[in-house]
């Protein structure tokens, strides 16, 4: 059997999460073994062996200090081994006696936490970690981890980029797991997610486009006819005067657009609604930001 927790679930209990991320290698032992090994990838012929294992983590979690007969299917040096690596981790992490359960981005991130002190972790963990890690750089690339109950800090606002017209808020994965930024401590309060990256909406952009949008051709003599009206003041409104580049204009789009249509209705060749969505890049009505700084 193999003893595997879900990278994509909500949350690990304590005493599961210990198991697979530094008992998932253990071997069962009879009386005769006196020989200390690991099962391969975490096999074992007893479904209830790790059951056993997160039994005694959750106890020595609970109480160091006490002395147990050995269980006849962990023995003595798994015995041994589980009781000295949490005196280890509970001295590494005091947040271990006062967690319950914690999200799998904290548990990947204390692994390899430990990982730095010299603290080794199971192969088991390591394999379904690099399996889920790819996975998920496949699926959705650019993904960071940031907080999701709460605004995020200023610390992550720093961090945040521009990446191909992306936004990019918090950490991305391998800093996040490798270089502990962030304040995120297993019994961190603050509930950590994977984000996605947020697409980014350019409105000069979107305003260039809208000659791809209506036509370049309508853009055109949309645009002529509005220069034409404005320097021979045909239209009651409609300035030659500019302000940043754009007539100024009394009148709301839809009414200069009507206006447009009634004067030049041969030339355009177009719906009132077309004109409307161009004249923001030729004309400043009323309700234009650029008449108000």
């Amino acid at each position: 059997m193999k003893y595997c927790l879900d990278f994509d679930s909500k949350s690990w209990a304590r005493g599961s999460a210990l198991v697979f991320i530094f008992f998932s290698n253990l071997k069962k032992r009879n009386s005769r073994e006196d020989v200390f090994d690991f099962e391969e990838e975490g096999d074992s012929d007893d479904d209830n062996f790790y059951d056993l294992v997160t039994e005694q983590v959750t106890h020595y979690l609970t109480d160091i200090s006490d002395v147990r007969p050995p269980n006849s299917v962990l023995g003595q040096i798994n015995e041994n081994l589980i009781k000295s690596r949490i005196k280890t981790l509970t001295e590494f992490s005091p947040a271990l006696s006062v967690v319950e359960h914690a999200s799998p981005l904290l548990w990947i991130r204390f692994a390899f936490t430990a990982l730095q002190e010299s603290i080794n972790v199971s192969d088991c963990f390591l394999k379904n970690y690099a399996q889920w890690r790819l996975r998920r750089s496949i699926e959705c690339p650019g993904e960071t981890i940031g907080r999701l109950n709460e605004a995020i800090t200023s610390p992550e606002i720093a961090n945040a980029s521009d990446i191909e017209g992306y936004r990019i808020f918090g950490y991305p994965l391998d800093s996040f797991f490798f270089s502990l930024e962030g304040d995120a401590d297993l019994n961190c309060k603050s509930e950590w997610g994977l984000l996605r990256p947020q697409k980014q909406v350019n409105d000069r952009f979107s305003r260039r486009s809208i000659e791809d949008v209506i036509g370049r051709a309508a853009y055109k003599r949309i645009s002529e006819c509005l220069s034409e009206a404005a320097k021979n003041r045909t239209i009651d409104g409609l300035s030659n005067r500019k302000i940043k580049g754009r007539f100024l204009s009394s009148m709301p789009r839809i009414l200069l657009a009507r206006a447009l249509l009634r004067q030049y209705e041969n030339q355009l060749d177009c719906r009132a609604s077309t004109i409307v969505r161009a004249l923001p890049d030729f004309v400043a009505c009323p309700n234009h930001r650029s008449r108000h700084g």
